[in-house]
């Protein structure tokens, strides 16, 4: 039955995106049996299937000749360097998430070794935000206010880079997650530039987004790092008396200090509830802690024609559920294994995203987490992430 529900739906998908949902549910098919292949029978099947690729790919899509190059070895990439590619800030703030687009997200971006840094070392990047009619003017001042406080800490001649932002008005009734993400993913496509994730509810810790943007030298994978939810009243309280940058471990902390109940029931032991969550904690006897995150967000993204193709038929809730498989097969996906690195609070008002706990065999089993299809759970589940936490 559900061999027939899947037929059905891929029918469906065609009939509404025609020729171009065609053409990636083919080249999906043909990677996948590719892989498998090359994974079972070695090397010379990989040049069969290179050989037999090759027409489909000088009819399917205008990159066949750079993947010639590429197997021979010479690495040519179809993407732009990433020294030469802008930043994307992709930001969906309106209503009560005006006040978390000041006090939260763009205070974190703009700690120094954030943003700030980046524009020193003469990298673009451009807000792009969207929201709903009438609050407008609020993003922008809240933009202005804290580009003109970085120029004013240092000299004009220091700046080799251009900061600004686009403001998109959605229209009541229209789906701002879609709408948003597909113009995003097209702006991206059409500049060669690298998205960043900037949701009003993300607190990035000092140093966080110039390492995601980091480790991807060569600006052809996607980055995602494990993050946790915080009680957003008690932890923005908390950051209100802190006046400097906040660094990774610090910020560990105090998502620890102040965390939502979601976090709280993803400890080891008693009341455990990982099988809901997606993340088991555990504290180490030498105080630190260790995480296992199977729904890692992706933070940083660097867009093929595929991505679009793939969100035009998915809604905006297949980022980090279902997208990353795709990114697996395709050799897209990096994951971060230590908060020192990258850590990201994500503000959770306390009544919502509640986890009911039950005394069902989920509780035996706490890597059982939405069991289903999707290659990367199945994945992430294997790794650890290395969790330190401190006062400075």
């Amino acid at each position: 039955m559900r061999l027939i529900e899947l037929i059905k739906k891929q029918f469906q998908d065609i009939k509404v995106g025609g020729i171009r949902i065609l053409k990636s549910k083919v080249e999906y098919l043909f990677l996948v049996a590719r892989n498998k292949a090359i994974k079972t029978t070695g090397e010379f099947y990989r040049l069969v299937f290179f050989l037999v690729d090759w027409p489909r790919k000088r009819f399917l899509t205008k990159f066949y000749v750079e993947d010639f190059v590429d197997f021979l070895g010479k690495k040519q990439s179809r993407f732009q360097p990433q020294a030469d590619r802008s930043i994307v800030v992709f930001v969906i703030a309106y209503s009560k998430h005006l006040y978390l687009f000041d006090k939260c997200l763009m205070r974190s971006l703009f700690f120094h070794d954030n943003i700030p840094s980046l524009l020193l070392q003469g990298r673009g990047i451009k807000f792009r935000v969207f929201t709903r009619p009438g609050d407008r003017p609020g993003l922008q001042s809240t933009f202005e206010r804290y580009y003109q406080s970085f120029l004013n800490s240092i000299s004009e001649a220091q700046v080799h880079a251009k900061l600004s932002i686009e403001i998109d008005e959605v229209q009541h009734g229209e789906d701002i997650f879609k709408v948003s993400m597909l113009r995003t993913i097209a702006e991206c496509l059409k500049t060669k530039s690298t998205m960043l994730m900037g949701m009003p509810d993300f607190f990035y810790g000092n140093g966080s987004v110039q390492n995601l943007i980091k480790l991807d030298d060569a600006g052809t994978c996607c980055v995602a790092a494990a993050h946790l939810r915080v009680n957003d009243e008690d932890f923005l309280r908390a950051v209100d008396d802190i006046h400097c940058d906040i660094s990774n471990p610090q910020l560990v902390r105090l998502a620890l200090k102040f965390p939502h109940q979601n976090t709280k029931v993803s400890f080891e032991g008693d009341g455990n509830a990982s099988y809901l969550t997606g993340v088991k904690l555990s504290q180490l006897e030498t105080g630190g802690y260790i995480m296992t995150h199977r729904l890692p967000n992706i933070w940083v993204a660097n867009f093929t024609q595929n991505d679009l193709d793939y969100f035009i038929r998915n809604p905006f809730q297949a980022w980090d559920h279902q997208w990353p498989t795709q990114l697996i097969v395709e050799g897209r996906y990096k994951v971060l294994g230590s908060t020192d690195l990258t850590f990201v609070a994500e503000m959770t008002e306390v009544d919502s995203h509640l986890c009911e706990i039950s005394q069902s065999e989920p509780i035996k089993n706490p890597t059982s987490y939405l069991e289903d299809r999707y290659l990367h759970k199945k994945i992430n589940q294997i790794f650890v992430v290395s969790m330190s936490a401190s006062e400075h």
